[in-house]
């Protein structure tokens, strides 16, 4: 179940990552979160610490997601070791959009703060919400 909602995360990440990449005179409401104006404050590597499920927190134990995004518009999303996706991202001010060959593309709402990143959406009829750290 924590694999289901782990993709729902990915998409999220991306959202966020095309979204703090914006162009001036674009909406950017995550500048201040990244020192560097021209790299969205998404990319990154970023290890989930959170994952809520319709409101209620999952336990992730020893589950361990690495989300890596990409300048170039890419990601990849590893599980306990293990490559469980790949694709694509982009961002429009908060919305982050999360594409891949096998679960289609995802919507999410993204913000970046510090070293934090959330997303949250829908997905499989449930709202979720994933927090991450940045590594």
């Amino acid at each position: 179940k924590i694999s289901q909602y782990a993709s729902m995360a990915v998409a999220s990440m991306v959202l966020l990552s095309m979204a703090a990449g914006c162009k001036d005179g674009d909406s950017n409401t995550n500048a201040d979160a990244n020192p560097d104006p021209q790299v969205n404050p998404v990319v990154g590597t970023w290890l989930v610490t959170r994952i809520t499920v319709d409101g209620d927190d999952l336990e992730l134990g020893n589950y361990e997601m690495i989300l890596t995004i990409n300048a170039d518009g890419t990601y990849t999303r590893i599980e306990d070791g293990d490559a469980a996706e790949a694709g694509t991202w982009s961002t429009q001010g908060t919305a982050l959009t999360i594409s891949d060959q096998s679960s289609g593309t995802d919507f999410y709402t993204y913000g970046v703060s510090g070293s934090i990143f959330t997303m949250s959406g829908e997905q499989g009829g449930s709202a979720v919400y994933y927090e991450f750290t940045r590594q």
